[in-house]
């Protein structure tokens, strides 16, 4: 019994950790575009233009 409750901890963590980093990662590349196209509105040679 134990066995199985810390296997069920053990993924529940895993996925929690997944769907966070998943979250993570789209945030950030929704930051980064945003942030690309301010600097691009201004002409700031940081960014690439696209």
């Amino acid at each position: 019994m134990e066995i199985e409750i810390n296997a069920f901890a053990l993924l529940g963590g895993l996925w929690l950790a997944f769907a966070a980093g998943l979250i993570g990662g789209a945030m950030w590349r929704a930051a980064d575009r945003l942030l690309n196209d301010l600097f691009n509105h201004r002409g700031d040679g940081n960014y690439e233009q696209v």
